[in-house]
């Protein structure tokens, strides 16, 4: 709605399926995978993490000929409970065999 409210086309944002949030890389979208991460998820156990986004980082990429924009809703610093969060997501993916090979950072992308 607000993307069709500001005039902007979904053709020039990045792909919805890069549209993420921060807990845990991206693995290929097969039953067997969507499984694994239900099952993971319905392991992790944490409280609640409140995440306060308070910066905005734009990016314009080109690739294959097509301009997208990117925008990052962004965290200042590192909240405690984003960490405790993280550890639980990542010791339930690797129950599950899910390595994650990269750092993540509290924000979301769109």
């Amino acid at each position: 709605i607000a993307i069709a409210r500001n005039g902007l086309e979904q053709s020039t944002l990045s792909p919805m399926d890069n549209w993420h949030q921060t807990l845990s890389d991206r693995y290929g979208d097969t039953p067997e995978m969507r499984q694994k991460m239900l099952r993971a998820g319905a392991g992790v156990k944490a409280r609640a993490c409140t995440l306060v986004l308070n910066r905005i980082r734009d990016g314009v990429y080109k690739d294959q000929g097509k301009t997208t924009i990117q925008w990052s809703f962004r965290a200042r610093g590192r909240p405690h409970c984003f960490d405790a969060l993280l550890a639980a997501v990542r010791h339930a993916l690797s129950t599950e065999g899910l390595a994650t090979k990269t750092g993540h950072t509290p924000h979301t992308t769109i």
